[in-house]
């Protein structure tokens, strides 16, 4: 192989490297919370399942949520979930993360600790 091939050769290499890192996350899209968190959402498994209204205000997102007494508590966007956290109750002072799942059409809510998480499917836009 002569020097011309080779360096021809690697710059594919390189090109081909660059590409891969550009185009692969834009192939597995994130999750568009912002765009599909608002609407109303069900529990799935808990008995009685509560249902959590999600409405988009701006740069705020209110959420109501019965099972941790919320009513119209406010959550901002940072990153790929929705951040909030509030009430009155101790669980209330807890920050709360929203997560939106492209594929499944479902919501999870949990706590910082993890502890408490519960999914919710779409009941309504």
């Amino acid at each position: 192989m002569s020097k011309r091939s080779i360096i021809i050769l690697v710059a594919l290499v390189v090109v081909g490297l660059v590409l891969a890192a550009v185009i692969a996350p834009l192939l597995s899209s994130p999750s568009r919370i912002a765009d599909n968190a608002p609407g109303v959402w069900r529990e799935i498994g808990p008995t009685p399942a509560e249902t959590m209204q999600v409405v988009g205000a701006g740069s705020t997102y209110l959420v109501s949520y019965p099972r941790w007494h919320y009513e119209h508590e406010p959550f901002v966007l940072q990153g790929y979930a929705l951040v909030g956290g509030g009430g009155e109750n101790t669980m209330n002072a807890m920050v709360k993360h929203n997560t939106y799942d492209n594929g499944s059409d479902r919501l999870t809510i949990s706590d910082k600790s993890g502890e408490h998480v519960y999914t919710l499917a779409r009941v309504s836009r």
